[in-house]
């Protein structure tokens, strides 16, 4: 089983980002897990297609909401990995 450190790479981080809007902030989530690898351009477009089909869903809590859409090749084989910006300020549906 992997450990937090190997889901959650330091490149993988990146704390106090602006964004203008949901899309803007998936887009970036979507940007660090390419640049670990993890997954391609693809994925990110799924995220986003996700919101917009089922709605914003993926809020957990105030102020914490987790993009994620289907397995599919846009993930990128024997990679688990979790790519959560810290978005200043939040985002608003």
């Amino acid at each position: 089983m992997a450990g937090l450190n190997d889901l959650l790479p330091q490149a993988a981080v990146r704390l106090d980002v602006r964004v203008t809007d949901w899309r803007e902030a998936i887009r970036t989530a979507g940007g660090l897990l390419v640049g670990t690898g993890a997954t391609t351009e693809a994925h990110t477009a799924e995220m986003i297609r996700n919101v917009e089909e089922n709605g914003p869903y993926l809020v957990i809590a105030p102020g914490f909401a987790f993009a994620h859409a289907r397995p599919s090749p846009a993930v990128l084989p024997d990679r688990d990995v979790l790519g959560p910006p810290g978005a200043t300020g939040g985002v608003r549906p």
